[in-house]
C-alpha cells in the first residue's frame, strides 16, 4: 500500500494557512510544500495542504497526517 506522500508525489499543491505569519501559496509539487512546512514547523497546526489531482474536492492533508509527512521529510533529510 502506498503512503500519502508516494500517492501524491509531484502533484501541484496549495498551502492554506490559518496563521497570520504564514501566507497561503501554491507549490509545483507536494515535496516542495512539505519542505516549506518543515521551515514553518511552529505553524504546522494551522496549515492545510490541498493536493490538486483532478478530484473534487481536492484531497486535504492536515493535522496528524501532515505531521507524519513532515517528520518523514526530516528523517530523509538527515540521512
Amino acid at each position: 500500500m502506498q503512503t500519502i506522500f508516494e500517492t501524491y508525489r509531484g502533484k501541484e499543491t496549495t498551502l492554506h494557512s490559518w496563521c497570520e505569519t504564514t501566507q497561503n501559496q501554491r507549490f509545483d509539487s507536494l515535496e516542495t510544500a512539505v519542505g516549506f512546512c518543515r521551515q514553518h514547523i511552529d505553524d504546522l497546526s494551522a496549515i492545510e495542504l490541498f493536493v490538486h489531482v483532478g478530484l473534487e474536492p481536492d484531497p486535504i492533508i492536515s493535522g496528524r497526517e501532515l505531521e507524519v509527512l513532515v517528520d518523514g521529510a526530516l528523517v530523509a533529510a538527515e540521512t
